[in-house]
């Protein structure tokens, strides 16, 4: 240490503080007080500290970064969607009683790696993260334009001839609010666009075996083969099973096929459906149809 320090030299020590008491710090780093040009950067602040690797200085790091940001700052674009922004931003909204606009993208950059308060660093987070949210939503709903002018749909939207006596095998009535599920998925399913319809966590009823069962049917009635795909192979053998049991009686073959497991080695025809003059042209040759449940799509056959 005397190497380093002279009697009477001001030091700032940091380091991880022990949860014993009386509080020990493990292998403090000390800093002279009097550290040349850029010693604004590391006294007397909120010092950011990364991650390093061999050979390279916190302190050369650090102030690598505060020139970078110095000089390419005022170069950061905003983004073209336009979120309000403020360069002055105001840390106290609740003394003025509203809440302020949020801090440029550059200004969040620059709190992140050099906050004046501790509060700035999470401000600055919101900010980046609200950039990030807003690109994402923008390219999802581009892409969503782009493939509604260009997909066309095969409409399936059945004609109930196994709905029917599915749901009258279910043992119950179906609600008004389940009933009304089912027509929104058979008008998604018949409509111009391919449906790209989710379950909601909300809805019970789409996270029970009948909502499944019967957009299936749908597709069904409409002459397609359909793919019910699991994460598991044991997953899948016991929708298998549920399948089975519920569309024996409608004359539709179920069929399993996972990595280690496959009820048939028939070839199926590549398309079950064949229209004439175009997917919405009245005359449509159906042939059998079947639903596959599994962990993998049959290479052999089209849906």
């Amino acid at each position: 240490m005397e190497k380093y320090f002279a009697m009477g030299d001001e030091v700032f020590v940091y380091g991880k503080l022990s949860e014993t008491k009386p509080r020990v710090m493990t292998h403090p780093k000390p800093k002279s007080s009097e550290g040349g040009e850029e010693s604004f950067i590391h006294i007397n602040r909120i010092a950011p500290v990364y991650p390093l690797t061999e050979g390279l200085p916190q302190r050369w790091l650090r102030g690598l970064i505060w020139r970078t940001l110095e000089k390419f700052e005022r170069h950061i674009i905003e983004p073209a969607y336009g979120v309000p922004a403020s360069a002055g931003f105001a840390r106290n909204p609740a003394a003025e009683g509203g809440t302020p606009n949020p801090p440029t993208r550059a200004n969040a950059i620059h709190m992140t790696h050099f906050p004046e308060e501790l509060t700035d660093v999470e401000i600055a987070r919101r900010r980046l993260a609200l950039d990030e949210f807003i690109e994402l939503q923008v390219q999802i709903r581009t892409r969503r334009k782009n493939f509604e002018s260009h997909a066309t749909a095969l409409p399936c939207g059945g004609n109930n001839r196994l709905i029917k006596p599915f749901l009258a095998r279910l043992g119950f009535k179906l609600t008004d609010a389940q009933t009304k599920v089912l027509r929104e998925s058979a008008r998604d399913m018949g409509g111009a666009h391919p449906m790209r319809r989710l379950p909601a966590r909300r809805c019970r009823f789409r996270a029970k075996p009948p909502w499944p069962a019967c957009t299936a049917l749908m597709a069904l009635e409409s002459g397609f083969n359909v793919a019910l795909m699991a994460p598991t192979e044991i997953l899948a053998e016991q929708h298998f099973t549920s399948f089975s049991r519920w569309f024996e009686s409608l004359g539709v073959k179920v069929e399993l096929q996972t990595g280690t497991r496959k009820t048939s080695n028939i070839e199926h025809r590549t398309s079950n459906v064949e229209l004439s003059g175009g997917i919405h042209h009245a005359s449509r040759i159906t042939h059998h149809a079947s639903l596959f449940i599994g962990t993998q799509r049959p290479a052999h056959v089209r849906f």
